[in-house]
């Protein structure tokens, strides 16, 4: 990790240069703000949230400069690292070049930085699951994959990258015993080939299920579910919560007469 925040530290002191925005290429790989990584319900949100920060900046460059952009040059072809936001407000306000810091460096190490550099600074926040994701990445490239020890307290990592310690922990317990290969391409970080903290997450949650009886699964469910609708009563009133079920109620009685009456209209 050490060796990582230290590159970065060399990027940030590259002289600042003008390249043409139609040089500027972007991949999958080094943008950690995938919104599949959010739950589907965030998703809209984030979008949103994305668009309405690229709009912001293109406006800001009608008469000011944004910050430079952290570009690596690998083999001759520029990738943006940071300033993904930046290049589509570049683009948006038709602006021909981009302030950038290039440096050399492994598609390898282009591909850590982008998971740390996102973390911080006055960025648009990162959802936590993709914090959590550039914590869980990162963590494995400096670990080799839960093979070598990590030096760096909890504490530290979860304030670098905005998680709980207690995620930090759970991170570096599972690391060692995760295999690729029981996870389908899907599944698989672009840039890192190795699997997404969410289903890594989902995966061990599975594990322990197994290990669990159908009643009190089933029982497990039933009190999940009584929890949150014990908290929509509390917010809007036994009433209203009644008057909802009455209307699911009514609705699945006027169905079923619909099939039985259907039923009795069919010839056959």
């Amino acid at each position: 990790m050490e060796k990582l925040e230290a590159l970065l530290t060399r990027w940030q002191a590259q002289d600042v240069r003008a390249v043409s925005v139609g040089k500027l290429r972007t991949d999958d790989a080094l943008q950690p703000r995938d919104a599949r990584i959010a739950p589907f319900t965030d998703r809209g949100r984030l979008e949103s949230e994305s668009e309405r920060h690229v709009a912001q900046m293109a406006d800001r460059l009608v008469d000011s400069e944004l910050e430079p952009m952290l570009v690596a040059d690998v083999d001759g072809v520029l990738y943006v690292v940071d300033g993904h936001h930046r290049l589509k407000a570049h683009k948006r306000a038709r602006e021909r070049q981009a302030r950038v810091r290039v440096l050399s460096v492994t598609w390898n190490d282009a591909v850590a930085a982008s998971k740390l550099v996102n973390c911080g600074g006055a960025k648009l926040p990162l959802h936590p699951e993709q914090a959590r994701e550039c914590l869980w990445q990162s963590m494995a490239a400096a670990t080799q994959h839960g093979m070598l020890p990590l030096d760096v307290s909890d504490r530290q990592l979860g304030r670098t990258f905005g998680t709980s310690r207690e995620t930090v922990g759970a991170m570096r317990r599972r690391l060692p015993s995760v295999n690729p290969r029981e996870f389908n391409a899907d599944a698989l970080d672009p840039g890192t080939s190795w699997p997404r903290w969410k289903h890594v997450k989902g995966n061990a949650m599975r594990d322990r299920l197994d290990d669990v009886s159908q009643d009190d699964r089933e029982r497990i469910a039933d009190e999940r579910r009584a929890t949150k609708l014990a908290a929509m009563i509390a917010k809007d009133g036994t009433d209203a919560f009644l008057r909802s079920v009455a209307l699911l109620k009514n609705e699945a009685i006027a169905e079923a007469a619909a099939e039985l009456a259907e039923a009795m209209a069919d010839p056959a």
